[in-house]
């Protein structure tokens, strides 16, 4: 078994123009895949604590 490696940074904040959101700026760093990093707020969502709910039933999409 291979030892765990960190993500590795793979390119700093980048922008591309998204339908309906606009210009969205993203990092993307790879840690097995490739993941784009993005700001809540840059895609219309606001991580706010009277946003959240607790609920002990899963969610519709099973997680």
């Amino acid at each position: 078994m291979k030892d765990w490696q960190p993500p590795k940074h793979w390119t700093r904040i980048t922008t591309i123009e998204v339908p309906d959101l606009g210009n969205v700026s993203y990092d993307i760093a790879y840690g097995g895949a490739f993941y784009a990093f993005v700001t809540a707020e840059d895609v219309g969502l606001r991580t706010m604590p009277e946003d959240t709910t607790k609920s002990e039933q899963p969610s519709p999409a099973g997680y």
